[in-house]
């Protein structure tokens, strides 16, 4: 049986108005029929003003509108009828299910001191075995934007609890984020959202837990600080869970799609502005501890791609960050096929200054495949980062080392970087300069951590020895031409070590670097190398520093077989030019003339015969 009824007065038992209804329709329960009492089954409400409204404590009321009588605790009432067993001395109790159809609701939160309306709100609420289910579903007029918001739940009777699961479309999330102080963290996405909230809600308005699935268009995300930004975006996914009695938040997924020229300053003291196309995080807040946990987040780097996580310790969350705010933060990850000559885009100066100052502007070509760093940084307070500690590693391959220029680099060099926050050092395994080949080499630079710095650099070539005289006697050095050989009349084959060393400064000459060499040399050949006269047969040990040149070893001078010890001095405060020290068995005297030496009256029209020849010869400025 199905009564309605228009133009509804709802009166209290004084005879005070508690609300009109323009019409109302009853069904009668059957059950209480047979039992000859006539109760309602079921109630629909067609067209109410009504009120909803969130008081101070953050508890909820519902009213009806256009009333100076107001209804006290009418959400609570009307639930404890819908949960009441059947009673022949409560009528109401028989009542299973209440509609509200096309109501007119306003929606008051005195807590922040806003008002919405919806013009056409229906609302189904059903009394089954586990407690009480309803839905509701109203059109939100948020700023400008009209949003239908569908809203389905169980209210559990044991936990005195509303499960409630809600699914709109094109919402901006900036308008509900200050309706509960966990909604916070939403007033960064001024975006429009779509996708399902649930959540777990006392009577009296606190969340037990809330889940989330969303994603949203093209729009803004307002970072706070520590790296207060707008950040313009195509895309975004949030999926997560917030745990109330744990003060717990996990984001399943939080990815965010910056488009082709996004980018993301970094927090001082980088200030950085890092190239960031997509980013994609998953992690956990843990309020009680001030614990914020990453992790593992990836990021598309326009072309280089990243992974990281992180703990951060004292993050202050909803609270916001003041100058008071300490945190501690530590971090792993890694980084992807950057190309070398885009090294800059991907380090911040500020993370390792003199590093950076040497390895940016040194280092060319090929890629950087992999690095990897451990890094800790702490704040004191105002949104300000340290460095405490950094460790970490680096592979590239088809590098080209400028390691001193004008002197040729090590082109197509394979390296191996490792370093923390006192150095940085870069190991190479192969490579070319020049026509030499590099079998080995290492730039290591140290005192990061202190006021000076110093970079001392080795490295091992081998190659023919013409080519590695032609390459020592490139600027600044020019050793081949300070001890008078041309590379073009020499022959044979040389390994070197080439050794440098400088304080790391903008402004550098060659007074300031320390360099030497030592070289191994077989077969060695040179015209007019010792006293005029051409040598070969060669095998020879060769170190030259700054101060001058070394040579000692077997060698033919002519056709004699000698050991020779060549001392060549450089520099304008010196000894002597040139000496030689030359050992040699002269079979024959006649071969004295081959060596260039005048022993008159001592010729060979005199004697006959081998000789044992034991020759200084040195060569002064003045001569």
């Amino acid at each position: 049986l199905d009564i309605r009824v228009l133009e509804v007065r709802i009166l209290k038992p004084d005879g005070s108005l508690v609300g009109n209804i323009p019409e109302v329709s009853f069904s009668l329960s059957g059950k209480a029929l047979v039992g000859g009492l006539l109760a309602p089954q079921s109630v629909e409400l067609f067209g109410p003003r009504l009120l909803v409204r969130r008081e101070f404590t953050g508890g909820f009321d519902v009213e009806f509108m256009g009333t100076e009588t107001q209804s006290t605790d009418f959400a609570r009432r009307l639930l404890a009828q819908l949960q009441a067993a059947p009673d022949p001395d409560n009528v109401m109790s028989y009542l299973t299910r209440v509609e509200v159809v096309s109501a007119e609701v306003t929606l008051e939160d005195k807590l922040l001191g806003k008002t919405w309306v919806t013009p056409s709100t229906h609302v189904s609420l059903r009394r089954d075995k586990e407690g009480i289910k309803g839905e509701v579903n109203l059109e939100l007029d948020v700023d400008g934007r009209q949003t239908e918001v569908n809203v389905s739940g169980v209210y559990q009777t044991a936990l005195k609890r509303f499960d409630l699961a809600g699914n709109f479309s094109e919402i901006s999330p900036v308008a509900f984020s200050s309706m509960y102080y966990e909604l916070g963290p939403l007033r960064a996405f001024a975006l429009p959202l779509k996708g399902a909230v649930t959540a777990g809600v006392t009577l009296d308005g606190k969340v037990e837990w809330m889940g989330f699935d969303l994603t949203g268009g093209r729009g803004v995300l307002n970072l706070p600080d520590p790296v207060p930004q707008s950040l313009p975006v195509e895309g975004v996914v949030l999926r997560g869970r917030f745990e109330g009695r744990e003060s717990q938040l996990d984001v399943e997924e939080l990815t965010l799609d910056l488009g082709p020229e996004g980018r993301l300053v970094l927090p001082p003291p980088a200030n950085h502005p890092l190239p960031l196309a997509k980013i994609s995080l998953k992690g956990r807040y843990l309020a009680a501890t001030h614990r914020l946990i990453v992790n593992e987040m990836t990021a598309d780097l326009l072309g280089p791609s990243a992974k990281v996580s992180a703990v951060v310790d004292g993050f202050p969350g909803l609270d916001g960050f003041t100058d008071d705010t300490e945190m501690s933060i530590d971090v792993k990850g890694e980084l992807r096929d950057v190309p070398t000559d885009h090294l800059e885009r991907y380090w911040p100066e500020a993370w390792g200054t003199d590093a950076y100052r040497w390895t940016v502007p040194h280092l060319s070509e090929g890629m950087m495949h992999l690095a990897r760093a451990d890094i800790r940084l702490w704040s004191r307070g105002g949104g300000k980062f340290e460095v405490v500690s950094v460790d970490g590693d680096l592979e590239a391959s088809g590098v080209t080392v400028d390691y001193l220029p004008p002197m040729p680099p090590v082109r197509n060099a394979e390296a191996y970087m490792k370093y923390n926050e006192r150095e940085f050092n870069i190991y190479l395994t192969k490579g070319e300069s020049e026509n030499l080949t590099l079998t080995e080499g290492a730039v290591l630079m140290s005192g990061l951590d202190e006021v000076d710095q110093y970079t001392d650099i080795t490295l091992y070539v081998e190659g023919s020895f013409a080519d590695q005289l032609a390459y020592m006697d490139n600027k600044p050095f020019e050793f081949a031409s300070a001890f008078g050989i041309d590379p073009a009349t020499t022959k044979g084959q040389a390994e070197t070590e080439l050794k440098l060393n400088f304080l790391m400064e903008k402004a550098l000459t060659v007074d300031e670097i320390e360099i030497s060499s030592k070289s191994k040399a077989t077969g060695v050949s040179a015209a007019k190398a010792v006293l005029g006269r051409d040598i070969n047969g060669g095998d020879v040990e060769i170190q030259v520093d700054k101060t001058g040149m070394d040579l000692n070893g077997r060698v033919n001078i002519g056709t004699i077989p000698a050991n020779l010890v060549w001392r060549e001095n450089f520099g304008a405060k010196r000894e002597f030019q040139r000496r030689y020290d030359i050992k040699a068995t002269i079979d024959d005297s006649r071969q004295v003339a081959e060596m260039g030496l005048d022993v008159a009256p001592f010729t060979d029209k005199f004697i006959q015969g081998p000789i044992n020849a034991d020759v200084r010869f040195t060569t002064f400025d003045d001569v």
